[in-house]
C-alpha cells in the first residue's frame, strides 16, 4: 500500500498538461526533454533536486507555493525532506542562476512561500 501510494501522489505531482516544450522567462530557459539549463544563452549544469524545482516554479509563474507545497510536489514523499532541505536548494538555485544586477528569479514571498519571478 505505501508503495502505492507514493507513486499515486508521484503522478498527481505531474503537470496536468505535460509538455516537452521549451520553458523560458526573461533570459532563463529550461528544456525538460533535453534537460538543459540556459541563462542568457551560458549553459547552467543544475543538480536533479534543483532542476525539479525550477521546472515545477517554471510552470506556474507568478504563483506563491509553501514551502509545505514545494516539498510535496518536488521532492518525493519516501525522502527525508525538510524546510532546510529547500531552503538550501533555493540558496544553490539562486546562486547559480541569478544574474548580478538583475532581480532573482525566485522570489521568496515573506511569511507565504516562494514563487518564480517574471515581472520584467
Amino acid at each position: 500500500m505505501k508503495e502505492l501510494s507514493a507513486r499515486v501522489r508521484a503522478v498527481l505531482r505531474r503537470p496536468s498538461s505535460y509538455s516537452g516544450d521549451k520553458l523560458s522567462s526573461r533570459g532563463l530557459e529550461l528544456d525538460p526533454g533535453t534537460h538543459t539549463v540556459k541563462v542568457n544563452g551560458n549553459d547552467i549544469s543544475l543538480l536533479p533536486k534543483e532542476f525539479q524545482l525550477l521546472e515545477f516554479l517554471m510552470r506556474h509563474p507568478d504563483q506563491v507555493f509553501s514551502a509545505d507545497a514545494l516539498l510535496n510536489r518536488v521532492w518525493s514523499s519516501a525522502s527525508d525532506s525538510s524546510i532546510d532541505a529547500l531552503t538550501t536548494c533555493v540558496k544553490r538555485l539562486r546562486k547559480k542562476i541569478d544574474v548580478d544586477g538583475s532581480p532573482s528569479f525566485i522570489k521568496t514571498v515573506h511569511g507565504v512561500g516562494y514563487k518564480l519571478f517574471t515581472d520584467d
